[in-house]
């Protein structure tokens, strides 16, 4: 995994994903529930913008990449394991058209407002 450098703009997405590591938060375990279907869907689109070589979300000031798609599953489905606040069919409508951005250290999906 590389070493990120996050702006301000990513650390509430990245806020609510420990906190809901924590807390436990976010949905069942079961591996068909909307929570793990939708980190799916981020770690997708992040890997469709980040290109051939890493999959990364982030914005215009820096980015959080991963090797590969399954790294990126294993931090976003982290907290799936009980019932959260979090609008999953939100988010995945807001990823039906992800948006990419040029982060400073290179191609990165900008997560809609939906998926913090």
């Amino acid at each position: 995994m590389t070493i990120p450098t996050i702006s301000l703009r990513i650390l509430p997405g990245l806020f609510v994903l420990a906190v809901l590591a924590v807390t436990g938060a976010g949905c069942s375990s079961d591996g068909d529930s909307p929570c793990v279907k939708t980190a799916k869907t981020i770690c997708a689109a992040a890997c469709t913008c980040g290109g051939s070589s890493r999959c990364a979300i982030g914005d215009s000031s820096s980015s959080i990449s991963f090797d590969n798609e399954t790294a990126c599953v294993a931090l976003y489905s982290m907290g799936c394991s009980s019932p959260g606040n979090v609008d999953f069919t939100a988010c995945q409508s807001a990823l039906a058209s992800p948006m990419c951005v040029q982060s400073s250290n290179g191609p990165a999906l900008d997560l809609p407002t939906a998926c913090d």
